[in-house]
């Protein structure tokens, strides 16, 4: 029986990636965790939206720029054969680009973001956290339009605390900044508000 993103199962059966291979085209995300296969229904429109906007705009500056490239799910990001996840958004700089292949991304991307819904919280705040800092995912962004911030867990740093301080450019409908000089930094540098004007010290 598949785990959903929020309960374990108690099955001992380990999962690859051949198995991932052959999971029924069915608009879940199926993700696969130290083995551990875990089932999430399709994303509802609100959280679609957020994915568009944000995806949009990460793209348009990337390409400005010259940056490298913006994808989102449902794409494997493969990091082995017992873990194989699909994020929701993900920047690859022009540099590392060999880790994009036909069938998905074989290295950690220099970005991650997910976006926060009922049915993932516990799943993208912990396993997937602990995944991405495992593996040396560069900078993860936690989207939560609950409560209307984005956390960022930068690379050099701890994924046990997210950076805190003045967002930059606010942008409309999903205000925080994108920063122009370093593939790095297509990233808000703070806990920042999702919605409104610019934003002050998070703490």
């Amino acid at each position: 029986m598949p785990e959903t993103a929020e309960r374990p199962s108690t099955s001992t059966v380990r999962f690859t990636y051949e198995d991932h291979c052959l999971y029924p085209d069915d608009t879940k995300r199926h993700e696969i965790i130290d083995g551990n296969e875990y089932v999430a229904p399709a994303p509802n429109t609100f959280h679609q939206r957020i994915i568009m906007r944000l995806s949009a705009q990460m793209h348009n500056h990337a390409q400005e720029n010259d940056l490298g490239e913006v994808f989102t799910s449902p794409i494997d990001l493969i990091f082995s054969d017992t873990d194989v996840v699909q994020p929701d958004v993900l920047f690859v700089a022009k540099e590392r680009a060999a880790i994009v292949e036909h069938h998905g991304l074989t290295d950690a991307p220099d970005l991650v973001v997910e976006v926060l819904s009922e049915s993932n919280r516990r799943h993208d705040e912990i396993r997937k956290r602990r995944l991405y800092e495992r593996y040396g995912v560069r900078e993860y962004w936690i989207v939560d339009p609950a409560l209307e911030q984005v956390k960022v867990y930068p690379e050099n740093v701890s994924f046990r605390t997210p950076i805190r301080g003045p967002c930059v450019i606010p942008l409309r409908g999903i205000s925080f900044g994108l920063l122009a000089a370093k593939p790095r930094e297509i990233r808000p540098r703070s806990t920042c508000p999702l919605a409104g004007g610019a934003a002050s010290s998070a703490g």
